[in-house]
């Protein structure tokens, strides 16, 4: 193999790379993609910023302020393959994804539990691009679940 300039960088972005980064504070989850468009028609990538709408029995849609700006991990097919590793068909296609798995917090993890059981969800890109904009987005999304938290024990104790 050829050490190139596309394959050598200080970002580590691969599934693998940020799975092995977990500390605890985030956990690594994967959801369903229901339909072609529940999952932006494979065209989601590593790194990617969405928001998680929601379609609940009720046919009321919403994007949860906890899920705003998640990022994307990886998407994987049915047979397990990771985005990064589909390789093209004989006829030119490629297998599409099945699941999606994101990177997000203990708490943005139970909703979205939730959510696999009991709604629809879809995707909505909301940014690819650089990492130090996709972590201002991130960063975004962690200050409202800190201070969504921050209420909430305000209000269990109060």
């Amino acid at each position: 193999d050829f050490a190139t300039e596309g394959k050598v960088t200080d970002n580590a972005n691969t599934a693998n790379d940020v799975l092995a980064s977990l500390k605890g504070d985030k956990v690594a989850m994967s959801i369903s993609i229901g339909s072609f468009a529940g999952g932006l028609s494979g065209k989601l990538e590593n790194g990617d910023i969405v928001s998680i709408c929601v379609t609940d029995k009720d046919d009321h849609t919403e994007i949860p302020a906890g899920l705003k700006y998640v990022k994307v991990i990886t998407t994987t097919t049915s047979g397990g393959i990771d985005e990064n590793d589909v390789i093209e068909n004989e006829d030119g296609s490629f297998e599409l994804p099945t699941t999606i798995t994101v990177l997000v917090s203990v708490e943005q993890a139970k909703i979205l539990a939730n959510y696999e059981e009991n709604a629809v969800m879809h995707v909505a890109l909301v940014y690819r691009g650089d990492d130090a904009t996709s972590e201002k987005f991130l960063k975004v999304q962690d200050e409202y679940l800190e201070k969504a938290k921050v209420n909430k024990e305000e209000t269990k104790n109060g």
